[in-house]
């Protein structure tokens, strides 16, 4: 019996509403392979996709810190691949599902340097497939 998590895979961008910078909107996309289990008679592949909305604001900036508190929605869309090992390959299942949700969250951003910053973040996801 074989059963492993894969990591994530995320591409975010921040767009500025204002000109000091502290509101931002900020989308982003995340891959998951989530799930892979495996028994001899059968396997199942789960792979989840997590698209982000969020709008942020900078409560606390002082020098190289600053403070962000954030929310907005989600949409999570989950696909799996069921396989039966004594069939042929061509025989295999599909189950799509998807689901919205909202997510709220705060940041510790520290500017380290030009080329790296490192962050601290913690947030709730309203929605049936929590995985961020």
């Amino acid at each position: 019996m074989r059963e492993h998590r894969e990591p994530g895979f995320g591409v975010k961008t921040w767009i500025g509403l204002d000109k000091r910078g502290a509101l931002q909107l900020v989308p982003s996309l995340t891959a998951f392979n989530r799930f892979h289990f495996e028994n001899g008679i059968y396997s199942l592949t789960n792979y989840m996709f997590m698209a982000d909305l969020n709008l942020q604001y900078a409560i606390f900036e002082e020098g190289t810190v600053r403070a962000v508190v954030f929310g907005g929605g989600n949409f999570t869309y989950l696909t799996c691949r069921f396989r039966e090992s004594f069939r042929p390959e061509s025989h295999h299942r599909r189950c799509p599902d998807y689901a919205p949700g909202g997510n709220l969250g705060a940041r510790l951003e520290l500017r380290m340097s030009s080329h790296w910053d490192f962050n601290v973040s913690g947030r709730y996801i309203r929605t049936p497939y929590n995985r961020l």
